[in-house]
């Protein structure tokens, strides 16, 4: 894009001298051409800097070697396509909005959260159990123990 704006400059004043030729413009108005170009021109410069430098912080944040990236950036890619959405139903346009996935979301936690309420009304029950020797006796307890350990 600023590519495109330091085209303009320079196609502004070939207009202007172009309507010069024709007969149309005037001195003043090439020499303010002239000036704009050779403005546009002196801030290429610093925004080439300003640029590298943005793309060496980039760099770094992404953890590789200042400069290692800004050759892929300088290659023009097309623009990717946007999908065609005309064939789909409104409906289904709106199930993929992320606001509205995550609103489905939480409705359905706020369902699971009432059905624990609901079932926090019910009584509970538990079964317990207690297995064991009974014995009058602990000798015998202990005897009756270690014979069956050992068979």
């Amino acid at each position: 894009m600023q590519r495109e704006k330091d085209v303009s400059p320079l196609c502004g004043q070939m207009m202007v001298e172009n309507r010069f030729d024709a007969g149309v413009g005037t001195r003043r108005e090439i020499s303010q051409a002239e000036a704009l170009l050779r403005q546009a021109r002196s801030t290429l410069p610093p925004r080439r800097l300003a640029l590298e430098k943005q793309l060496n912080r980039l760099d770094v944040l992404m953890g590789a070697q200042p400069g290692t990236y800004a050759r892929e950036l300088d290659v023009v890619t097309p623009v990717p396509s946007i999908p065609n959405i005309a064939s789909q139903k409104p409906t289904d346009v709106l199930r993929r909005r992320p606001d509205i996935i995550a609103a489905e979301r939480r409705l359905a936690a706020s369902n699971e959260h009432i059905g624990v309420a609901l079932a926090e009304y019910y009584p509970k029950i538990s079964l317990s159990g207690v297995l064991g020797f009974d014995s009058l006796n602990f000798g015998s307890l202990l005897l009756r123990v270690v014979s069956n350990l050992l068979l």
